[in-house]
């Protein structure tokens, strides 16, 4: 047997390497399940020694009905294959992938239902209390797999769960509520194991991604280890691959055809003992590559043949940095968590002598973007399309450089803000995955903005605060630019909706503030107090050396944070009538 599903997998590899091939070129390899029907040219599976044979867990055993061993699959939409066809999900879904390579000698059942969750229905942190019959407990694939007599049990459920996972207790319940029904599988007569699937990473949303990139993989780690169940971790094995990859499906969380291949080659690794060999999607040879989200994506070499969205452009670029070339209009259109990254990327419209602004390039916002890595913009139009779209941060080192213009689409009032930390969108997530760490700095040299926050928001009194470790420090540059928000408790800050213990060093040579600029910023209504408290106990020191303030320049924003910090500040004399609290210094050279 071992021989057998050696052989089938090299096949599978050589027809994976050999289709990889041949998508190279100006164009894209086309696949008709997706939104746009496109892949980044030259993906194709690291090169490595051939695959390693270890123990096989499939020929550990025997078939309980002495003819086939039965593998079932308990999931949601990604299970029973939502992203394809609804007339092929049973063969394009990864079971289907999974038993056409495992071949006739096993049976291979699909038993995923779309948006089917783990937590029961009455659980008190259940967000979708109102929607019983999709517990996964209430539903036809569930009595199912009760009748199809596995020998072998897959639990891939967890991702409709996030947005329940209100707070650390919900986390435990859904803990409890895997390992429930782990066990309720393990006892069924002809069931030998069960394993606990780790989810893959989806980027769909604040909430998703937030808890799809880690945290709920380690309830369900958790819950293998409280009941003595094994792990598939399919999170570590397509990690790499959907940081890239989840952009090039409709919604960012359900896999196309190809996709679902990665993943049935993932579980077929498993069982047989191959080694996985993880598919690498394609870098740019150049370290250009140029962006046009009104031409169909091509492999991003040229102005001809752009790809068209951000999150594909930064793909490419995603290992040695590069530029990012906007030669055309492109639209946030979605809640874009770009892919991330290793070194730096530039993203411009101006290069090798041509301004595309000029012919109508620019970057609309019409819902939010998220930086994983390090970014300059620079050159640039960025449009506002909808009211208040978020560029967030978090935490790296980012630069909104000269010659940015920012424009307003018909009908829209208010210019995008800035966001130096964090825009947390869920309670259950830990404190440290929302706080700085280390040392980032955030620049502003020109733009229109309705105003920056050298920090986290926070849109929900439950929301998780975070932090800027005692060892932290952030620095914040602005030497242009001009900040609207004129009024109200969203003013430009120099810490943001969290807590703040480390250095906040802020030096202000320019720019325009028609509101108040704050030292310390407002934490907000702290829902979380008893038990995520807000201080603030760091430093922040204040350079102004330029710009024009229209308003005042306060120290601490308000008193919604227990403050026992230090604020220091130097600037001209003439900017004295300015200040407003209580400084714990003041330098006018």
């Amino acid at each position: 047997m071992k021989k057998m599903l050696s052989l089938v997998l090299a096949a599978l590899l050589l027809t994976s390497f050999t289709a990889a091939l041949s998508s190279c070129g100006s164009e894209p390899a086309q696949t008709p399940d997706t939104a746009d029907g496109t892949q980044p040219a030259g993906t194709q599976p690291e090169e490595t020694e051939p695959a390693e044979t270890t123990s096989s867990v499939l020929d550990a055993m025997t078939p309980s009905d002495g003819k086939k061993l039965r593998i079932a699959f308990i999931g949601d939409s990604i299970t029973q294959g939502t992203g394809t066809p609804a007339e092929k999900q049973a063969t394009e879904g990864y079971p289907g992938q999974l038993q056409a390579l495992l071949g006739d000698g096993y049976v291979v059942g699909n038993f995923g239902k779309g948006s089917s969750y783990a937590l029961a229905a009455d659980d008190p942190y259940n967000s979708k209390s109102d929607r019983p019959e999709l517990t996964y407990r209430n539903t036809k694939q569930y009595q199912d797999s009760l009748a199809f007599n596995a020998d072998i049990v897959v639990i891939l459920l967890g991702c409709n769960d996030i947005r329940s996972l209100s707070c650390r207790e919900a986390c435990e319940h859904l803990q409890a509520a895997l390992l429930s029904l782990a066990r309720e599988y393990a006892a069924l007569p002809t069931v030998q194991k069960v394993y606990l699937a780790t989810h893959i990473r989806t980027t769909n949303a604040e909430p998703i991604i937030e808890f799809s990139d880690g945290e709920v993989q380690k309830i369900q780690r958790a819950a293998a280890e409280e009941g003595g169940f094994e792990v598939i971790d399919l999170f570590t094995m397509t990690r790499e691959y959907f940081n890239v990859m989840m952009h090039y499906n409709a919604d960012r969380v359900h896999p196309n055809k190809e996709q679902y291949g990665e993943i049935a080659r993932a579980f077929y690794s498993f069982f047989t003992g191959m080694e996985f060999v993880p598919t690498v999607p394609a870098l740019s040879e150049t370290g250009v590559v140029y962006l046009d989200g009104s031409k169909a994506s091509g492999d991003g070499s040229s102005p001809q043949s752009p790809v068209d969205t951000l999150a594909k452009a930064v793909g490419l670029l995603r290992k040695n940095g590069g530029t990012v070339v906007l030669c055309g209009p492109c639209a946030v259109s979605y809640e874009t968590h770009l892919p991330e990254t290793e070194a730096p990327i530039t993203v411009t419209s101006l290069w090798e002598g041509t301004n595309y602004a000029e012919r109508g390039a620019k970057l609309s916002l019409s819902r939010h973007l998220f930086f994983y890595g390090d970014y300059t913009l620079e050159n640039l139009t960025v449009e506002a399309a909808a009211s208040n779209p978020i560029i967030s941060c978090n935490y790296h080192n980012v630069t909104f450089g000269e010659g940015i213009v920012c424009t307003l689409a018909s009908g829209v009032t208010t210019y995008p803000l800035l966001n130096a930390g964090y825009n947390v969108g869920l309670g259950g997530v830990p404190t440290e995955n929302v706080s700085l760490h280390g040392t980032c700095t955030f620049a502003v040299k020109s733009g229109t903005w309705a105003y920056f926050r050298g920090g986290n928001r926070r849109s929900d009194p439950a929301l998780r605060i975070g932090t800027t470790d005692k060892d932290a420090k952030l620095k914040i540059e602005i030497s242009g630019g001009t900040f609207v928000a004129a009024s109200g408790s969203n003013l430009c800050a120099g810490t943001g909706m969290n807590s703040f213990e480390g250095e906040c060093e802020i030096l202000i040579s320019g720019g325009v503030f028609a509101g108040n600029f704050c030292c310390v910023g407002r934490v907000g209504t702290n829902g979380t107090a008893d038990k995520d408290p807000a201080v603030v106990t760091g430093t922040v020191r204040v350079t102004v050396t330029g710009g024009e303030f229209r308003g005042s320049i306060v120290a601490v924003q308000d008193a919604s944070a227990a403050f026992s910090g230090r604020v220091e500040i130097r600037l001209p004399e003439a900017l004295k009538d300015k200040l407003r609290g209580n400084f714990a210094e003041i330098d006018l050279p």
